[in-house]
């Protein structure tokens, strides 16, 4: 699937901007602006993690999403783009005294 970009350019769907070719600010505007539309509202740029407010509750801070990023690293696909990720992420960093920081 691919999201449009101006009036000729269109941009792959993706979790992580970091894996895009050409990044500029119509490119992340949009990208973004199509993942809020679906719901989406969590997207990585690499480690970092972008989060736009949705002003509603969408059903993402569950124990059931909470037990799905717990699993992160034990097989099977990465799960999508989730704050619970990064927190995962710390906490894994931390036990293999790995660098690891969290910016809110």
């Amino acid at each position: 699937q691919a999201v449009p970009v101006g009036p000729t350019h269109t941009m792959p769907e993706t979790d992580d901007l970091a894996t895009l070719n050409s990044l500029d600010d119509a490119a992340v505007a949009s990208i973004l602006e199509d993942r809020y539309s679906r719901r989406r509202i969590y997207t990585r740029v690499n480690s970092m993690l972008i989060s736009i407010n949705p002003y509603e509750e969408l059903g993402l801070y569950s124990t059931a999403v909470l037990d799905e990023y717990c699993r992160v690293g034990n097989g099977g696909p990465p799960p999508p783009p989730h704050a619970f990720a990064v927190a995962a992420e710390a906490f894994s960093g931390l036990l293999s005294s790995q660098s690891q920081s969290v910016l809110v």
